[in-house]
C-alpha cells in the first residue's frame, strides 16, 4: 500500500465513523424524547423519568445472525459475538511454523521477565 492509499483509507474510515456516532446521536436523542412524551401523556414525573432514562441500561435480548435468524438465548448470543469479534481481529496473514533451534532449547510461553512484571 502506498502512503496516498492509506490516507485516502483513514479518510473515509474517519468520514463513515464521524457519520455513525451523528446517526447515534441522533437516534438517542430521539428515543429520549419519545420516553419523556410517553410519561407526559401518562401523567408521570418528567424529573423521574429523566432519571430512569439516564441509569436505565438496556439488556441485549436479542441478536440477528449473519444469515438473518435471530436468536434469544444468551449462551448462542455470546458464542455470535465472540466469533464476529474473533473474525474481526483475528491476523489473516499465515505464517509459516517456528522451527525449533538444533539444540533443542524449549523456549517457554512464559518469560521469567514477564512473570517477574506480573508479581
Amino acid at each position: 500500500m502506498t502512503t496516498r492509499t492509506i490516507h485516502g483509507n483513514y479518510q473515509l474510515t474517519s468520514e463513515l465513523t464521524r457519520r455513525c456516532r451523528e446517526a447515534i446521536k441522533e437516534d438517542l436523542e430521539e428515543r429520549r424524547a419519545a420516553v419523556l412524551a410517553e410519561a407526559a401523556e401518562a401523567g408521570r414525573s418528567i424529573r423521574n423519568t429523566c432519571r430512569d432514562y439516564a441509569n436505565r441500561k438496556k439488556q441485549m435480548t436479542a441478536l440477528r445472525r449473519p444469515d438473518g435468524t435471530i436468536i434469544s438465548s444468551r449462551r448462542i448470543m455470546e458464542k455470535v459475538i465472540y466469533d464476529f469479534f474473533s473474525d474481526l481481529f483475528d491476523s489473516h496473514v499465515h505464517l509459516p511454523p517456528c522451527h525449533l533451534r538444533e539444540d533443542a532449547y524449549v523456549i517457554p510461553s512464559v518469560l521469567p521477565p514477564e512473570v517477574r512484571h506480573a508479581i
